[in-house]
């Protein structure tokens, strides 16, 4: 190697070395949030076998159902993410985006057979609704962009029957839209031994339904 391209070649490749250094860490910081709230979690629950639990039986069908032939939404792990509004906090459930952004484009089913037992505007939740499984589950959609006609509290509803319509409603006196992208925030709470509602990821039980998308078109 002649003496020109050996005084040029550390610097090239150490210049190399520190660009490749900088966008590996720049992917990682700009990865999408895959967390697990492992607070009040048991190894089992991590391991994913609560989905072989009988609670779960009732599920039938993902909590968004295809308009289309084209894939609508998107989802990826975001709970235990860190949210801000309203005080520091973490995030209880999954974020199902919708990739037109369009309000009301996209029909939110109850994923079972279930009651009603909460509906109404939450200025985190912005229009939502929760629905109580036979198996004492609760099963929360929220910032929906309007509720279907039919639906009220305490209303029996079944598997796959639309309760409403995904939006971007929430962070604000009621009405309020417009403070993120239209999706579906999906959750799912259980009592534990002292009576106490805990926040389950619904991750796993959303990977388990996407064969089981229904169609509405």
């Amino acid at each position: 190697m002649s003496k020109i391209k050996k005084q040029y070649f550390l610097p090239v490749l150490a210049a190399v070395f520190f660009f490749l250094t900088v966008f590996c860490w720049k992917l990682q910081e700009h990865r999408p949030v895959r967390q697990e709230n492992t607070a009040y979690l048991s190894e089992e629950y991590i391991e994913g076998k609560y989905l072989d639990s009988d609670a779960f039986s009732d599920v039938k069908c993902f909590p968004l159902a295809k308009t289309t032939e084209e894939e609508p939404f998107a989802f990826e792990d975001s709970f235990g993410g860190a949210r801000t509004y309203g005080g520091n906090r973490t995030h209880e459930g999954c974020d199902i985006m919708i990739q037109d952004n369009i309000r009301g484009s996209i029909p939110v089913v109850s994923v079972c057979d279930g009651t009603v037992t909460n509906l109404g505007w939450l200025e985190l939740g912005g229009y939502r609704i929760g629905v109580t499984s036979d198996h004492e589950v609760y099963y929360y959609y929220a910032h929906l962009y309007r509720y279907d006609e039919m639906i009220s509290e305490g209303d029996r509803v079944k598997a796959g029957q639309i309760l409403g319509y995904a939006g971007d409603s929430g962070y604000g006196p009621e009405g309020t839209t417009g403070q993120f992208a239209v999706h579906l925030h999906f959750g799912i709470y259980q009592k534990n031994a002292e009576g106490e509602d805990v926040a389950l990821n619904p991750y796993p039980l959303l990977k388990n339904l996407t064969n089981k998308i229904l169609k509405y078109f």
